[in-house]
């Protein structure tokens, strides 16, 4: 325990009485009765207002600082970020209730005034808490969600400013149903941290005009609104600045309410000192001591010493005068010497008032040397270590105090000096402390007396060893002794092996060993002796140590491997035996025998087991170690037939009978076949295929086979004969058998003669469709009927057994258009050695019809509004019907139209952006096939027709929200800016050029950099900043886009925290600031100073009462946070230990426990748990709480809270398993599961939720809405219907008393956000885990300065994919410009550029199966290869891919080589009907041609144009080709050509 006393400074008298020590005790406790019951009288404030002050509105209305709506659609909740001063009444960071209305209850979190509003001072008890602020009541709302009520906060504490901001509102027609005037108003009021003035700044009050019937019919400005200010809980105070009145909003646009001075005759000053530390290090301050001049308002103040100016607590505090004792209110330590810390004066107003106050700087300083007590001689053992044992006991102001020997003698003794000690040591020597303050000086005599053998402890007297056993030997190959022990002082480590005392001690230890054979084992006798010489003779003491080395473990045999052996001539074999191998810890081998079917044999193998049979045997291995183990193994040695009979075949010769069959027996083509002499044979035969009518099968074995009139034609016929032996094996061997037929066939009816014109449909490739065919069946004859007309029936051959008809290849004498002559040829045999060739003649003629213009439809000239920028473009372009020549009906094949376009380019047309002629010309080759090149040209069909391009639409810039830019530097950093825009032309006809406004400051613009390009790179200041870019198209239409670049030092400070002790007051309660526990933590750069400590991420939350509940002499966990001047923060965990001194904590208090547990039982450390205001504990390592020592009669309710690290466990997979569950496809499986899910906590699992979880993963907020990382609930509450947990009112705090303790009070924390539970319990904030299992390919491209270069994102196999993130970091030299999937639909909800880095969120509703993931569009301002500017990036993301379960792999980037070359797609869909589509990709910009043609070579398309890097198509339509069947397509680039084929149905 710390025991307290009180001194004062230098100059004032180091020692104080226990009485006085009572007194001042007293005096303190009343001084703190009197300033609670002070609290309660509220005192009055007055306010300056100015309808006419200057500060403009400054809208904040982005998504970030949109406040959600409570659930009477009508009001919302906001807490101050700072504490504030209204009506001179002070309040600690006060709750808001804020109405759609315009107003705002002030300290209050419920209640609602009337909708319309009314005049200053409002009759309600909802206004009494704290008072109302009327910027703008009226009876106004929004019309949609995407405007509302906006919060924000800015600048520095204390100086900072909390806006809270009404946007586009309306007024209210007509409550039922809702009707809101057309016009919308927006305006704001800012809260300043420092002075307390509240402004009201408006930017627009006009709703519309009185003819407007929607406008309100209430006139302009405002004119119904109630402005103003009211007072609450005391005597009515009032500023109605407006009501009703629109002249005052008509002529302003800011009000401001200032507080006017309470005591403004009298000027305060304080002084800067160094002040010396009394003895105790404890020195007493008087407030009037450091007053800079001859002050006279008042003799009382407050006095307060506090770490730095801008420390929210102080780290004492007085009436009158303070003792910085070293423990802050708080009960934390803190440093006094060397240390600068400031003291304020506070006038102690009795009546109330404004008080003054003043502080400056004072430095601690201790100019006392430590006081040292040289000590008396003294008797020590010669083997103790000699320390200076006069620091024992001393302390310091400085700290650590430092011996420095100036002299050191030792005398050695003889008998006659003293017998019993061995001599005399003495040493001079003096202390130093911390701040360099010398000590007397010293001088200690030191007796050392010799050792006793009593005091010896000799090691085990029996040891066990292994006798393979790894330990060390000593010369003699024994058990070294560091292994086996040796002899020790008792009760130190101090050994007398090897390290003897003969020097100092004259004590020698040695030691003897005797080895004993023991059968397999080793027994050795460690005899230990030792020696002390003195001057009255030597004396000797021994001890004798048995160490045993033992074989305790069996040798392992292995056996031969098991064995199969082939039988010989008379079924039966031999075998060699192969030895063993055996091996054995400690090389006890011992005897080996063979246990085997000849006998046994006493040697490992080496000889040979005759006359085994076919079957198995055994071969035994054993062997006897002779320490007790017999060890056995086996190998089976296996002996079978593996001769196989030997087949001999002979060829056949079957004839047909009188029905056409003829029978074979297996035997009939046996020509000796043999056995090894084990058994006899059997024959079985088969076909080698099929029978050529099918049934039966007879390609299976069988005894016999038969054959028919069809195998004529299949001679000879192959077949096998198989050969079966005793043992089952079979051998096969083939030969042919040759059927014959003496019968030749007849041609009875032959094919007619048929002649056509070219527009008779028919299949080239399967002519008897259309022309008939031979039969052998006179029923089988068909009429042959072309386009109407009989032509006769097929052709019949007939004969004994079926002729064999074979049609030949067609002679074809036909021209391209189908002119000419057919030639069929058919060869008819009887399978044997007869044949005969028979022909039919088509003749195909001309039909004579020519194609003029009106057998086509016109083209029409074409306007286009949009889409097209680059008079190439439109010349290259290919329109849709009715912009091109077609066909009014379609024309036969006897028609072979080839289309070709020119155009001609006018860039300037009167009307138009440029204007294009395009003349088409067509062409029917089969005309000139019949007369000729010249006639067909001369007869060829023209259209000309125009195509105007009127482009005006302006290009469109992508959304850019305002970019922060979050940097380690402390000045400033290179931060890339980029924006894209679309057009209705391709961006490459883009143009843009940037400006930037450093530090913006609302004032007109000053552009302090400027450039072209969607892009750019340069050295950012810390700051606001303003960028504007401008795009034109190709026809000058122009777009501007404006938007902020935020620029900050996100570099935490470094804390650096001690543990403290501290004293219950006398009260039970000692009061702490944050600040006491600090023990040098710096801030990341010269901003961040002053640094403020707390005990949460408020500052505000600087100082905390600890008492009796909290435990006493134990210590217990703190967090204490370290703040910047820039708001950034960081903590760690200390200790703090409370003490009783001045009145010991009632013993009849009680204690309150329990555990904070995951759903799986694992305790969940560092968890806030409070059980009233400001009675506060932290959970330890293993998520276990106590309050102890609570006071009896009061109830508590236990309720913990975590807002630290929301990003902890929450990943892209948690959002697929989240929307899984709200598509029922895989429902969260438990009640806690379903709650962490619902992280906007409105009750219900929607895609908000997964809105607000992609916004945190990205890095766009840095807090879910709640502020809450954890939420707990009671562990002891079951789930009414655990699948719908939201619906019910679990509980989230325990209520209990102080009557009794109660140490199970338990609950279970769930993580918000995280459903799949793979959050740690650690206090890293990012620790990500390394599991990547997966490549993602990427081509590794080069970039072309200035040119739109797609990155193609594939895995080497298609994989089942449902999800993706992953953070990418960018050089400065390239822009991000858009990204597709085929597999997700990115947004700009989906990803998040901040500077160069580049976080994705992505997912799909269904798994998908794809090599290709995503396509990013990047810019490069200069010639550089992919691998060199872009790679992943941790920034708190895991590079994940998800399955549609949400499970994870982790994936890293591969980077492959690009061959550079041309890549043609096979069209799709191939065959097709309406459209088919060509897909190529190349590997920069060029020029390709596509050419179509037909299997003659004649073209029947082209098209030539300038394609874009990458993927591009080209749809081709079946209204352009006339032509089908199988078709040709070609591209051709400056790379390379290549050809495919594809086919088109009619």
């Amino acid at each position: 325990m710390k025991n307290t006393t009180l001194a004062g400074l230098n100059r004032r008298p180091h020692r104080v009485s226990n009485g006085i020590i009572c007194r001042r005790g007293i005096q303190t406790t009343m001084m703190l009765l009197l300033a609670v019951l002070m609290s309660h009288n509220l005192f009055g404030q007055q306010y300056s207002v100015n309808t006419a002050c200057s500060t403009p509105f400054d809208p904040i209305n982005i998504p970030a600082n949109q406040i959600a709506v409570n659930g009477d659609q009508r009001t919302y909740d906001l807490t101050m970020p700072f504490n504030f001063q209204f009506f001179g009444q002070s309040f600690i960071t006060p709750t808001l209730r804020v109405s759609v209305g315009g107003y705002i209850l002030f300290n209050a979190s419920t209640g609602e005034l009337s909708h319309d509003n009314a005049t200053l001072p409002v009759i309600d008890g909802d206004i009494n808490p704290g008072g109302g602020i009327f910027v703008h009541w009226d009876n106004t709302n929004f019309l949609d969600p995407n405007v509302g009520v906006y919060a924000s906060t800015s600048g520095v504490a204390p100086n900072r400013t909390y806006t809270i901001q009404w946007y586009a509102s309306r007024r209210v027609i007509n409550e039922s149903p809702l009707l809101l005037s057309n016009g919308d108003i927006s305006f704001e009021v800012v809260f300043h941290e420092s002075t307390n003035v509240i402004q009201y700044l408006y930017e627009d009050t006009y709703f519309g005009s009185n003819g407007d019937p929607l406008s309100g019919y209430e006139g302009n400005y405002g004119a119904s609104a109630t402005i103003g200010l009211q007072r609450g809980n005391g005597p009515e105070t009032v500023y109605l600045t407006s009501y009703n009145n629109g002249a005052l909003l008509s002529g302003t646009n800011c009000i401001s309410f200032s507080p006017t001075p309470t005591t403004p005759s009298c000027t305060m000053g304080c002084n800067t000192t160094n002040i010396g530390l009394p003895a105790d290090c404890q020195p007493v301050l008087y407030a009037k001591d450091y007053l800079t001049t001859n002050y006279g308002c008042t003799d009382n103040f407050i006095i307060e010493l506090f770490a730095t100016p801008s420390s929210p607590q102080p780290l004492e505090s007085g009436v009158d005068s303070l003792k910085a004792d070293g423990i802050a209110i708080n009960g934390n330590p803190y440093p006094l010497i060397n240390q600068t810390y400031v003291i304020r004066i506070t006038e102690n107003l009795a009546g109330g008032g404004n008080p003054q106050s003043c502080w400056n700087y004072h430095t601690f300083q201790d100019n006392l040397a430590p006081e040292v007590d040289c000590r008396n001689a003294d008797t020590v053992f010669c083997y103790e270590p000699m320390i200076l044992y006069s620091l024992d006991g001393i302390t310091d102001c400085s700290g650590a105090l430092t011996a420095h020997v100036l002299d050191s003698t030792f005398t050695p003794y003889t008998a006659s000096d003293d017998p019993y000690l061995l001599g005399r040591l003495i040493r001079k020597y003096y202390l130093t402390d911390a701040s360099g303050n010398a000590s007397d000086t010293c001088t200690d005599t030191l007796f050392l007396a010799p050792p006793s053998f009593d005091s010896i402890v000799m090691p085990a007297n029996v040891m066990n060893l292994q006798c393979d056993g790894t330990y060390p030997l000593d010369a003699n190959g024994n058990p070294d002794p560091s292994y086996t022990g040796v002899p020790t002082i008792i009760n130190t480590d101090i050994e007398l092996y090897p390290n003897n005392f003969g020097m100092l001690c004259n004590l020698n230890t040695t030691y003897t060993d005797t080895r004993i054979p023991a059968g397999c084992n080793v027994k050795i006798n460690r005899v230990w002796t030792m020696t002390y010489w003195g001057c009255c003779g030597d004396s000797t003491r021994s001890r004798t140590q048995t160490l045993m080395i033992n074989d305790t473990v069996p040798p392992i045999v292995s056996a031969p491997p098991n064995v199969t052996i082939p039988a010989g001539n008379n079924c039966s074999s031999s075998y060699a035996v192969l030895p063993a191998t055996i091996t054995d810890n400690c090389n006890h081998i011992g005897n080996v025998t063979v246990i085997h079917p000849n006998g046994v044999t006493p040697t490992n193998g080496g000889f040979t087991v005759t006359n085994l049979s076919v079957g198995s045997h055994n071969i035994i291995y054993s062997v006897n170690d002779g320490c007790g183990h017999i060890v056995r193994d086996t190998t089976v040695v296996t002996v079978v037939d593996q001769t196989s009979p030997v087949p001999v075949c002979k060829d056949a010769i079957v004839s047909l009978d009188n029905t056409g069959v003829g029978r074979m027996f297996a035997s009939s083509i046996n020509n000796g076949s043999h056995d090894n002499g084990c058994g006899p044979v059997t024959f079985k035969v088969r076909r080698m295929n099929p029978d050529c009518n099918g049934l039966p099968d007879q390609t299976t074995w069988s005894d016999y086979l038969d054959f028919y009139c069809c195998d004529l034609a299949n001679n000879p016929i192959p077949v096998i004969l198989q050969v079966t032996d005793a043992a089952g094996l079979t051998s096969t061997c083939m030969t042919n058998v040759t059927v014959q037929n003496k019968n030749t066939p007849i041609v009875t009816f032959p094919l007619p003669t048929i002649n056509i014109n070219c527009e008779t449909t028919y299949d080239i490739n399967n002519l008897s469709l259309s022309f008939g065919k031979y039969v052998t069946n006179s029923s089988d004859r068909d009429d042959i009927i072309i386009d109407g007309h009989n032509y006769g029936k097929d052709g019949l051959v007939t004969g004994v057994c079926t002729a064999i008809i074979t049609e030949l290849t067609p002679l074809i004498e036909l021209s391209s258009c189908g002119f000419g002559k057919i030639t069929r040829y058919f060869k008819i045999t009887d399978g044997g050695s007869f044949q005969n060739t028979v022909s039919q003649v088509i003749n195909i003629t001309n039909v004579g019809y020519e194609l003029t213009a009106s057998d086509f439809n016109a083209p029409l000239d074409y306007v286009v509004n949009s889409g097209m920028c680059n008079p190439g473009d439109v010349a290259n372009a290919d329109l849709p019907a009715p912009y091109i020549p077609t066909l009014k009906n379609p024309v036969s094949s006897c028609h072979s139209l080839m289309f070709n376009k020119s155009d001609e380019v006018f860039t300037v047309a009167s009307g138009a952006c440029f204007k294009v002629v395009r003349t088409w010309t067509i062409i029917d080759w089969c005309l000139q096939e019949e007369k000729g090149m010249q006639y067909a040209l001369n007869h060829a069909v023209k259209f000309t027709h125009a195509i105007i391009v009127m482009n005006t639409v302006a290009p469109t810039f992508a959304p850019h929200a305002d970019q922060v830019v979050n940097t380690d530097n402390c000045s400033s950093d290179n931060v890339t800016v980029s924006t894209s825009a679309t057009d209705d032309c391709p961006s490459s006809f883009l143009t843009f050029q940037w400006k930037v406004d450093f530090n913006f400051n609302n004032n007109t613009a000053t552009w302090d950099q400027s450039g072209f390009g969607n892009s750019f790179t340069i050295n950012m200041p810390l700051g606001h900043h303003r960028v504007y870019f401008g795009v034109t198209d190709g026809c000058g239409n122009k777009t501007d886009q404006f938007f902020f670049v935020d620029v900050h030092s996100v570099k935490k400070p470094s804390p650096v925290m001690k543990p403290l002790v501290a004293d219950l007051m006398a009260n039970w309660t000692v009061m702490l600031p944050a600040r006491l526990f600090n023990h040098g933590s710096t801030g990341a750069c010269p901003s961040s100073y002053p640094l403020r400590y707390s005990y949460s991420t408020n500052p505000a939350d600087s100082v905390k009462t600890f008492d009796c509940s909290y435990g006493v002499d134990v210590p217990f966990p703190v967090a204490i946070y370290v703040i910047d001047n820039n708001g950034l923060y960081d903590f760690v965990y200390t200790t703090l230990t409370l003490n009783d001194n001045i009145v010991p904590c009632p013993d009849s208090l009680t204690t309150i426990g329990g555990s904070i547990l995951t759903e799986s039982s694992e305790g969940i450390p560092h968890v806030s748990v409070s059980a009233l205001s400001g009675l506060m504990r932290q959970t330890d390592t293993n998520g276990n709480y106590r309050f102890t020592n609570l006071q009896p009669d009061v109830s508590y309710k236990i309720e913990p809270t975590d807002e630290n690290n929301p990003m902890n466990g929450v990943t892209t997979g948690d959002i697929i398993k989240i929307q899984n569950h709200i598509l029922n496809k895989t429902a969260l499986t438990t009640p806690y599961k379903i709650i962490a899910a619902d992280v906007n906590e409105d009750k219900s699992v929607t895609v908000s939720d997964i809105v607000m979880i992609r916004k945190l993963i990205l890095g766009k907020i840095d807090q879910l809405s709640s502020g809450k990382s954890w939420k707990f609930i009671d562990k002891s509450y079951v789930f009414n219907n655990p699948e719908i947990p939201l619906k019910e009112n679990y509980p989230q705090s325990i209520k209990a008393s102080g009557d009794g303790s109660s140490t199970n009070l338990d609950f279970v924390g769930v993580k918000l956000g995280d459903v799949n539970g793979d959050f740690t319990l650690s206090l890293m904030d990012n620790e990500i885990e390394s599991r990547s299992a997966a490549k993602v390919l990427v081509s590794d491209v080069t970039l072309k300065a200035g040119e739109v270069t797609p990155i193609y994102f594939s895995v080497s196999e298609g994989d089942a994919i449902q999800g993706l993130q992953a953070a990418f970091i960018l050089s400065k030299d390239v822009s991000f410009v858009g990204m597709e999937s085929t597999v997700f639909s990115p947004g700009p909800d989906n990803y998040n550029l901040n500077g160069n880095v580049l976080k994705l969120s992505l997912n799909a509703e269904n798994e998908e199966i794809a090599k290709q993931l995503l396509t990013f569009f990047v810019v490069s301002n200069k010639d550089v290869k992919l691998s060199d500017v872009l790679s992943l990036n941790g920034e708190g993301i895991r590079p994940e891919m998800y399955d549609e379960y949400g499970n994870s792999t982790g994936f890293t980037l591969e980077f492959e080589s690009g061959n550079g070359e041309l890549v043609v797609e096979q069209n799709v869909p191939n065959p097709f009907n309406e459209e088919t589509h060509i897909t190529f990709t190349l590997a920069h910009s060029d020029e390709v041609t596509l050419k179509i043609y037909d299997v003659n070579g004649r073209i029947l398309r082209q098209t030539q144009g300038y394609y874009a890097k990458g993927r591009n198509t080209i749809t081709i339509e079946n209204g352009t080709l006339h032509a089908n069947g199988v078709l040709f397509y070609e591209i051709t680039s400056n790379q390379k050509s290549i050809t495919k084929k594809m086919v088109k149905l009619k």
